[in-house]
């Protein structure tokens, strides 16, 4: 993840009597470059979460300075620094009630001091930050792709916060069409980063697989469903692409990542069917169980023996005893109010499931019968 402002400024106030005067309460905006602007005209080209420097040059006229911050907020800084002196002496209460409303964090800084020094210091430590983020990532990656040992890995992350005693949950967003391996939006990153950084003291996110990959630390499941929701509600519903969110469990440890990640992962086609896009694994119950089978050919096998027959018998015949099945499952095997909903008598009814009996050698008056039908029914959702 790149420096929240809070940590890139955590010296400057004794190093070079740098003040925040305003916007306390965005101070876990993330900041990826510094960049001296005098006109607000230039602010339309910024990226986002860049501190702004300012020394009031082209602005420092009461309306041009309030522009010229709205501008900013606008365009997504994560702060602004203003050097006060022959231009801008002080700073207006309305500027800092603004401030303080949106949330833009504002400093002040002394005349005398150089702001080319002060500049130097927090690129070199967003560049240690960014050195530090690839070189995580790129661990994570192997963690879960099963790639080196992870008795190896573990003390590597463990020196870069990510410790061992934690519990660590994982977030997969996809696009809706992830099979076809469509690229994901660029600005997914820094939107992710944006939102995360809210409410995570330590995470990671990296693009993995054409997804973008968020890996929480020791942050409970109850307080990750605010994260997702804000994510969702302000970047990911808004935009023109279609997201999936899996929502993976709290789990203890390094260890078991890659099977979390496999488990996440596996989740995506169960987004697909949700009007939202989004899977929480803590809601899913006994599709939990399927979830941690390794070996799909498994279920796949069992699914082609039980359910496999019906459904050729469907695609041979016209017939529809695959839907039948699935209603009649719905409502808990109970003749009449099947019968009912279908607008038909019960013998239609009792025909049907004979036939299905004769198709598939399952009876469904057997409760074994009813759950290997239900199994199936979880495992083609899942594939």
């Amino acid at each position: 993840m790149a420096i929240t402002l809070q940590k890139l400024t955590k010296r400057a106030g004794g190093t070079y009597k740098m003040r925040l005067i305003a916007g306390q309460n965005g101070m876990t905006n993330l900041v990826e470059w510094v960049h001296l602007v005098e006109d607000k005209e230039v602010s339309q080209f910024l990226n986002g979460n860049e501190l702004i420097f300012t020394t009031g040059l082209w602005n420092h006229k009461d309306g041009d300075f309030m522009e010229f911050v709205d501008s900013l907020y606008d365009n997504e800084a994560s702060g602004l620094v203003v050097n006060l002196g022959p231009f801008i002496k002080d700073i207006p209460k309305y500027i800092t009630d603004y401030c303080d409303e949106k949330a833009f964090p504002l400093f002040i800084i002394p005349w005398e001091i150089h702001l080319v020094d002060v500049t130097r210091d927090f690129c070199r430590d967003i560049a240690n930050t960014e050195q530090n983020e690839a070189s995580v990532t790129g661990i994570f990656k192997d963690v879960i792709a099963g790639v080196g040992s992870v008795d190896e890995q573990i003390p590597l992350l463990e020196r870069r916060g990510f410790h061992v005693g934690s519990t660590y949950t994982i977030i997969i967003i996809s696009n809706r069409n992830h099979e076809t391996k469509a690229e994901l939006n660029p600005n997914l990153k820094f939107y992710v980063e944006k939102i995360a950084s809210k409410y995570v003291d330590t995470f990671t996110t990296f693009s993995y697989s054409n997804n973008r990959v968020l890996i929480l630390q020791d942050y409970p499941q109850e307080k990750t469903r605010a994260l997702i929701e804000e994510l969702e509600r302000r970047y990911l519903s808004p935009s023109e692409d279609e997201y999936l969110t899996a929502v993976g469990p709290e789990e203890q440890g390094l260890g078991h990542l890659a099977d979390t990640y496999r488990k996440v992962h596996s989740m995506l086609p169960l987004c697909e069917k949700k009007q939202d896009g989004i899977a929480y694994y803590e809601e899913l119950g006994a599709m939990k169980i399927l979830l941690d089978v390794h070996d799909i050919h498994i279920l796949e096998a069992f699914y082609n023996e039980v359910m496999r027959p019906l459904e050729d018998y469907d695609r041979e015949n016209d017939t529809e005893y695959v839907d039948f099945l699935r209603k009649y499952l719905e409502s808990n095997g109970n003749i009449q109010r099947l019968a009912d909903s279908m607008y038909v008598h019960r013998n239609t009814i009792n025909y049907q499931i004979r036939k299905i009996k004769s198709i598939t050698g399952r009876d469904l008056s057997e409760l074994k019968a009813k759950f290997e039908f239900i199994l199936c029914f979880q495992i083609k959702e899942l594939f």
